[in-house]
């Protein structure tokens, strides 16, 4: 059973990726890591956050392979330069190891451009997969502007449940740990 302690330090975390996000001007680069507990969670957790970035951001989903995030790169970047581009990166864990081995070391040669794009770079990682990404991009870990761990429950209605009290509780205004169990 998932605790309101659980839920408060789930919001908490999401109060700070957002006030990480919102606080990088556009135009300027940021590189984050979101860890979730599997790719159900990584999809619930993009899509919240998606509708909180959307009205003042650009957000644009990329797929990692094992060229790292070259295809994207060579793609212009939006022509909207007064809004924060936000590139939600997935599929580290559909990689096989090998692959994804690769992957993580094109990443660690592409951190310059990625820095140039001028956008945040959301990478969404299972807990198993931050040490590979420390292994094998060490450079790119250690710019990392922030890391965001949400454990969410694996049992379908704790998940939930705990999702819609983040929702909840993130586009609300921030209240008192006091108030959490009215929220």
């Amino acid at each position: 059973m998932v605790t309101l302690d659980q839920i408060g330090e789930w919001i908490e975390e999401g109060r700070r990726l957002l006030a990480t996000t919102r606080l990088t001007p556009p135009g300027h680069s940021a590189l984050l890591v979101v860890e979730a507990p599997d790719a159900d969670a990584e999809a619930r957790l993009a899509a919240l956050f998606r509708d909180l970035w959307m009205p003042e951001s650009e957000i644009i989903k990329a797929e990692l392979s094992p060229q790292g995030l070259a295809t994207f790169l060579r793609q212009p970047a939006p022509a909207r330069p007064e809004r924060r581009e936000i590139v939600l990166v997935f599929g580290a864990a559909e990689l096989p190891a090998e692959a994804r081995a690769w992957a993580f070391r094109q990443l660690n040669y592409q951190r310059e451009r990625l820095r140039e794009r001028g956008a945040l770079f959301v990478f969404w990682l299972q807990p198993e997969l931050i040490p590979e990404l420390m292994e094998h991009a060490g450079d790119l870990y250690s710019r990392l502007s922030g890391f965001f761990r949400f454990p969410l429950p694996a049992d379908p209605l704790e998940r939930e449940r705990a999702l819609r009290t983040m929702a909840v509780a993130l586009r609300a205004p921030r209240k008192s740990p006091a108030d959490l169990p009215a929220a």
